[in-house]
């Protein structure tokens, strides 16, 4: 990769340090200190999910855009009575509004007669990410704060205001050095010619890979590229060719093991994120970015190829869908 890199991907996550944060005063804070912060930090959750959970459902009129001028059945959808129904577009506004009828009403007797609202679940679900930021505090802050700062207090989201100010100065700074380099990219790859065929279709971000072999002289990438509503011909797994080509770069750690989900599609421990896309006299190189499972790492895969072939909807070889 020339931009997209593994710093570039890191710099991405370090744009938002403070955004959930709160400010408190330097100084040493006490056990008893910490442990009133917790209990103030859960006041402030459970008053919350209270006030969503007694506030009444809210349908917005439809009445305007049900209007002739502005109905079109492509941007609706209705969901049949009956189980294993798949959803269809309308026929007609009225479907639409029977629908919306129907579920407002259905959700406001709910409302009506909700249970007294139970904090307990907001309770374990507070302590649960509290102790997933404890372990993960050095891949949510840079190594200086958790150095700086009492883990407890970072899985709290409070910080100390000399560290607050440290980080929002480095927020503007990470966030400015990315903008360049997005710029960057942005001009050099608007450079290449690329057919829009391959350009508009090679976009497979957070797709699992499931395999990447040599066939021949080509190189074959299987990814399951999930989305949208796919009917009984239609599967969520693509095939990307790479026609005589080389493999100019596969790091270690680039190794998909695939398991099946609850709906016994394909997924894997890699996930692709992004690409850059290179024209040359001989063909392409394609830069390719992922994360792996391997202590969480990134791994870089560059190939040159003489075209590349994009297949849609394919049907594995065992008929996994």
């Amino acid at each position: 990769m020339r931009f997209y890199t593994k710093d570039w991907y890191l710099l991405m996550q370090r744009q938002d340090y403070i955004s959930c944060a709160a400010e408190i005063s330097d100084k040493d804070y006490s056990e008893k200190e910490i442990r009133g912060f917790y209990r103030e930090r859960l006041a402030e959750e459970i008053a919350q999910d209270r006030r969503e959970y007694d506030t009444p459902p809210c349908f917005p009129d439809l009445s305007q855009q049900l209007q002739p001028e502005h109905w079109n059945p492509e941007d609706w959808l209705v969901f049949p009575d009956g189980e294993n129904q798949p959803p269809r577009h309308p026929a007609t506004p009225e479907e639409v509004a029977a629908q919306w009828e129907r579920e407002r009403r259905a959700a406001e007797e709910a409302f009506a007669h909700r249970p007294p609202f139970d904090p307990a679940e907001t309770v374990k679900w507070f302590r649960t990410l509290y102790r997933a930021k404890l372990r993960n505090a050095e891949e949510r802050y840079p190594a200086w704060v958790c150095s700086a700062v009492d883990r407890r207090l970072l899985a709290l989201e409070l910080l100390p205001e000399s560290v607050y100010q440290r980080l929002k100065s480095e927020e503007a700074e990470n966030r400015k050095a990315f903008q360049a380099i997005e710029q960057a990219a942005q001009a050099e790859l608007g450079r290449q010619q690329i057919p829009a065929s391959i350009a508009n279709a090679f976009c497979f971000h957070d797709s699992s890979l499931l395999s990447l072999q040599k066939r021949g002289r080509d190189y074959a990438m299987v990814l399951r590229k999930d989305g949208g509503w796919y009917g009984d011909d239609i599967t969520p797994y693509i095939r990307v060719i790479f026609r005589d080509a080389a493999l100019v770069e596969r790091e270690k750690g680039l190794t998909p093991r695939t398991v099946p989900d609850a709906d016994g599609a394909l997924s894997s421990n890699c996930t692709f994120l992004y690409h850059e896309l290179y024209s040359n006299p001989d063909g392409y190189e394609v830069h390719m970015l992922f994360a792996t499972a391997r202590r969480r790492s990134l791994a870089y895969c560059t190939v040159r190829c003489r075209d590349i072939m994009i297949q849609d909807n394919i049907v594995l070889p065992n008929g996994t869908r």
